[in-house]
């Protein structure tokens, strides 16, 4: 596992690049105050080293295993930031992975990410009465006589009580 480490004002930021599975397990219980990830979404994205189209039961166990590691190093008081999306033709993919986790971890808050572009006004060039960005709209259209978007994703915010302060 490669570590690297930056100096940022008075904090040190520690980032480790390896198996999370392994990272986690290399750290101690309640050791870890905020999990914010992305993980893969089993969507058959091209990563290159992971396979992101694996049977879906295998996916969520997956998860599953994932989540009770993160309770694990979870401080009592500590939240997941849990960013995960799914595709009009499967959107039961993120609620299912939020369920698996509910044994493990309390669902808190859950963020709808709507996903737009913002361009600055005076990259723009014209002058809408705005200060500094104008919001042109949704990103991933989709050409579909089906789906509406695709420009929404999920972050759960799990905790291990329900009542953590943010």
């Amino acid at each position: 596992m490669q570590t690297r480490t930056f100096t940022c004002g008075t904090a040190t930021i520690e980032l480790h690049l390896g198996d999370c599975f392994a990272g986690m397990d290399r750290l101690g219980p309640e050791t870890i105050d905020v999990v914010v990830t992305s993980p893969p979404y089993n969507l058959g994205i091209g990563y290159g080293v992971y396979d992101d189209s694996i049977d879906r039961a295998a996916y969520l166990e997956w998860l599953e295993q994932w989540a009770i590691r993160v309770k694990r190093v979870l401080s009592s008081e500590g939240s997941l930031f849990l960013n995960i999306a799914g595709k009009p033709s499967d959107p039961w993919g993120p609620i299912e992975a939020a369920f698996r986790l509910r044994s493990h971890l309390v669902l808190q808050n859950t963020i709808h990410w709507v996903k737009s572009i913002a361009v600055d006004q005076a990259e723009n060039g014209n002058d809408f009465g705005e200060q500094a960005q104008i919001n042109l709209g949704h990103i991933k259209p989709i050409n579909s006589r089906r789906y509406l978007s695709d420009a929404h994703e999920y972050i759960f915010h799990f905790t291990k009580s329900g009542d953590v302060a943010l």
